[in-house]
């Protein structure tokens, strides 16, 4: 159990308390704006050479795939090499699986091969929570369908949601160099 007196806390209490927030993301917001102002100089100081660089190995891969096109007795014993980091050669292709009309191989599935229905038709058929969750209490009693958990709770989040996924970015990018290095 809590063993301290309640405080009282007052409208004016709380709008302090969100005042300092909003003054922290204030803060936050100044440097991820000079953050993202010094990457767009940095984008638009490489944007050619970059591309130059991108058109180099687009004409390079063509040039490297019509070789291997030409000489396709090149790569019977093995099927492919590797050169400069580079893999090259023949492997056999993926293919693609081409129907008309689902439901009528549908039907010739369940006729053929009844026992791999599940594993060869993707049924979908499930109800979608968000879409339900806008229905009235009655209409959902009658579906079938219970609500839980609706009661008030308190809440706070910030308004500007563009922030938050460039912090979240940034978090991510951090995690990924951790765990790369």
């Amino acid at each position: 159990m809590n063993d301290r007196a309640p405080t009282e806390t007052s409208l004016a209490t709380i709008e302090a308390a969100c005042r300092d927030l909003g003054h922290a993301r204030d803060q936050l917001r100044q440097t991820v704006d000079a953050m993202q102002g010094d990457i767009r100089r940095a984008q638009e100081r490489y944007r050619r050479q970059l591309q130059r660089q991108i058109d180099a190995i687009a004409n390079a891969h063509d040039a490297a795939l019509s070789l291997v096109r030409e000489a396709p007795g090149l790569f019977e014993k093995p099927r492919s090499v590797q050169f400069h980091g580079v893999k090259c050669g023949y492997q056999k292709g993926r293919g693609k699986v081409e129907w008309d009309d689902d439901e009528r191989v549908a039907q010739r599935v369940a006729k053929y091969l009844p026992g791999e229905m599940g594993a060869l038709i993707k049924t979908t058929r499930k109800p979608i929570a968000s879409a339900l969750a806008q229905q009235p209490a009655a209409m959902l009693k009658r579906l079938g369908v219970t609500l839980s958990d609706a009661e008030d709770e308190a809440f706070v989040k910030p308004v500007d949601s563009e922030l938050d996924r460039i912090v979240k970015t940034l978090v991510d990018d951090a995690i990924r160099e951790e765990g790369g290095q």
